[in-house]
């Protein structure tokens, strides 16, 4: 079908499917984000044996940080985009306005919510490769 065959209900649901999306790959993100800060912390006697000499602790420390960066910006980008569907309710203009105003900062709390995670993760990941 192509895109002028389509009717607004058709196009609404596209975005509602779109935004749907958008609003769970944020929360299983935060989600994985969470777990692994949990787990590494809760666990992290277990896994290295007292006595033992480990290996880049600067890593993990960084990796926890950042973990939880990644959770505060996922918190920051869902409240963000509450703000920018809102906007609708305002007046035509009014409402482009604040769009507009909101935009940069979904896309800074995006960079640092997917940054911090995949940074993190990859410290971690380093951290328990060189003390294993």
């Amino acid at each position: 079908m192509s895109d002028h065959n389509r009717n607004l209900d058709q196009i609404q649901k596209d975005i509602e499917f779109a935004n749907n999306y958008r609003l769970e790959a944020i929360k299983h993100l935060m989600s994985v984000a969470a777990g692994i800060f949990v787990f590494s912390v809760a666990f992290m006697k277990d896994v290295i044996p007292t006595g033992s000499t480990v290996t880049l602790k600067w890593a993990l420390g960084w990796s926890w940080g950042l973990l939880l960066l990644s959770l505060l910006a996922g918190i920051i980008l869902m409240k963000l985009w509450g703000k920018f569907y809102a906007s609708y309710r305002k007046s035509n203009d009014e409402g482009l306005r604040r769009r507009k105003q909101i935009n940069p900062y979904h896309i800074a709390a995006e960079t640092v919510h997917l940054g911090s995670f995949f940074i993190g993760v990859g410290l971690m990941a380093a951290f328990a490769i060189s003390n294993l």
